[in-house]
């Protein structure tokens, strides 16, 4: 018998259901993997039939029309045979042992109906959506106009602002794109409301579920990364007529017995639905369905990430700070050679590297010891002067070598501003690099790599091979 029944819906996932299904077949516990593809245009489910994995049982359903997302779910529960059930999206990734864990979450608590845990995006922030209280009007209005400030109040659905749990609690939902749920319960409601074309269907299962005396339970100690989108991006304007049918068509359900306030709720939600649409229409368009199926930088190095806890296999690096010319050019040197490149910070719009995965800070206080991924070593950009940060990131992630890039003056000096500034930024990091080296712990090292700061200067024969030869012995060290 199989520990869980996995059901994924398909709609035009492209590479993103390729990556998500090998996430799963890697787990550790027997399962059967159920796709359900609602006709898809772009191939994305071929690759299926040719899957051959141990302790998994394949099943692929393949519909004429787009039923839609309940519809789909309906029927890939009903060829379902495990008691307990992951509603799983298909531009999800999971650890190997993430199915077991969330099952036997489930298991240890009788009373609980549904779980789900949580799901960080792309990023590494938390995802909104993963743990929320029920969207009362109030709420919703204040969630649909979060960005003013007059319903930053009113704005209590998403629970991602509030401190994470230290154990897991009861919610009035937890996210359709990670959700456990019994058999048992699932019949008890009579399954997905297939009325709702696509999206708040698990809103109102978690609703239905917790009406028939089931409890919603969110466990902060499991988690996976969610794209959110993978299937939708490419048709962004039926995705959002959909989204506000299905908002119009929740409130009608649950709080809409007011005659008034339904005409208020049709108001609100088709206003809304028309000045989201203006707004994008001037301001930006579609992403290419290139650039929707597959992120290089994205979706390897968090496919790498999730596969790899417990493994010994690759380097992985993270770096802390601003990525500016000089730490740019030794990325790509650790890249040439094999080591996979993480980088933290704060600055929302800071000037993105190939071939690097940037995280947010968020990411690295909220992840789950289990989930914490194997970081060799971290490099502090020359930007960066945070003692504390570094303490937490060597703590949770076991770093055991700490590489401090410094950037030196140019021999000529042209800029005697600059200089001051390079040299103040020196005094810094050699304080920062006196103060980890005082602390640091047996197993954990540290040391300092002086690179001069202009690339003129680099370019110079004397000055170039002094870089080279720097590049070189930093990754030779932290490769050790």
């Amino acid at each position: 018998m199989t520990n869980a029944s996995v059901v994924i819906v398909n709609y035009n996932s492209g590479r993103f259901l390729e990556v998500c299904v090998d996430s799963v077949c890697r787990s550790d516990c027997s399962l059967e993997i159920i796709v359900v593809d609602n006709a898809s245009t772009d191939g994305s489910a071929d690759f299926l039939s040719n899957l051959t994995a141990s302790d998994v049982s394949l099943q692929v359903i393949r519909n004429e029309e787009n039923s839609g997302f309940s519809a789909a779910i309906n029927r890939g529960v009903g060829d379902s045979k495990s008691e307990n059930i992951l509603l799983l999206n298909p531009d999800c990734l999971v650890f190997p042992h993430t199915i077991r864990l969330l099952s036997e979450a489930l298991d240890a608590d009788a009373s609980a109906g549904i779980v789900g845990g949580l799901v960080f995006n792309f990023d590494g922030s938390e995802q909104r959506g993963c743990r929320r209280r029920e969207p009362t009007l109030v709420r919703s209005l204040g969630k649909v106009f979060q960005r003013h400030t007059f319903a930053a109040e009113l704005n209590q659905v998403d629970m991602t602002d509030e401190p994470l749990p230290e154990k897991r609690i009861c919610v009035d939902a937890v996210s359709g794109s990670f959700l456990m749920i019994r058999r048992t319960t699932f019949a008890d409601v009579g399954g997905m409301d297939e009325d709702f074309f696509l999206h708040f269907e698990d809103l109102d299962l978690c609703r239905r579920v917790r009406d028939v005396g089931w409890k919603v339970v969110f466990v902060p100690d499991i988690s996976i990364f969610h794209y959110r989108g993978g299937s939708s991006e490419q048709s962004g304007h039926r995705v959002s007529w959909e989204k506000h049918r299905s908002m119009r068509r929740y409130q009608r359900k649950h709080h809409g017995r007011n005659p008034w306030l339904r005409g208020l709720v049709f108001f609100m939600v088709w206003g809304h639905f028309v000045l989201q649409r203006t707004r994008w229409m001037f301001t930006h368009g579609s992403k290419t369905l290139e650039e929707r199926q597959w992120s290089p930088a994205e979706w390897a190095g968090l496919s790498c990430m999730t596969v790899s806890i417990g493994s010994e296999k690759g380097n992985r690096l993270l770096v802390l700070g601003v990525i500016d010319e000089p730490v740019r050019d030794m990325i790509h040197f650790g890249t040439t050679i094999g080591w996979s490149i993480y980088a933290c910070n704060e600055v929302e719009d800071a000037q993105r590297t190939e071939n690097v995965h940037w995280l947010h800070p968020e990411y690295f206080d909220k992840v789950p010891a289990r989930d914490v991924p194997e970081i060799n070593a971290l490099m502090i950009a020359p930007s960066f002067s945070c003692r504390g940060v570094v303490d937490r990131m060597v703590e949770k992630f076991r770093v055991r070598r700490i590489a401090i890039i410094q950037l030196v003056a140019s021999p000529d000096r042209s800029n005697e501003d600059d200089a001051a500034k390079l040299f103040e930024v020196k005094i810094i990091q050699e304080m920062l690099a006196g103060d980890l080296m005082k602390g640091k712990v047996s197993d954990r090292e540290t040391r300092v790599f002086s690179l001069p700061s202009s690339k003129p200067a680099r370019e110079g024969h004397a000055v170039g091979v002094h870089w080279d030869k720097a590049i070189q012995d930093c990754f030779s060290w932290l490769s050790k």
